[in-house]
């Protein structure tokens, strides 16, 4: 799977996340506060929460790594919700 440029709500505004095969996800550095935070919670509708941890910041992005299986999920969630780039996930970005 290459890149999927995603939209979330976080932070009192749209969020872009840029899911990766790579298990990471990176999130340009302006669309966080600052300092990014060190854990994220990706929380979707009634599916169990997908928990990420900041692995660094590199080229404006904040990245995080996902656990396996939380990242399967986010997978699965990104192929029912995603026929097109951009898209809108109805999740919502929070502060772990």
């Amino acid at each position: 799977m290459p890149a999927v440029i995603c939209y979330v709500s976080g932070f009192g505004r749209e969020v872009q996340l840029r899911v990766r095969a790579s298990g990471r996800v990176g999130i340009p550095l302006p669309d966080l506060p600052d300092p990014p935070p060190r854990g994220l919670r990706l929380l979707c509708g009634g599916a169990p929460p997908v928990e990420l941890r900041l692995a660094g910041a590199w080229h404006g992005y904040a990245v995080y790594c996902v656990p396996a299986a939380d990242f399967d999920a986010l997978v699965d969630l990104v192929r029912r919700h995603c026929w097109r780039e951009p898209c809108r996930l109805p999740c919502r970005l929070e502060p772990a």
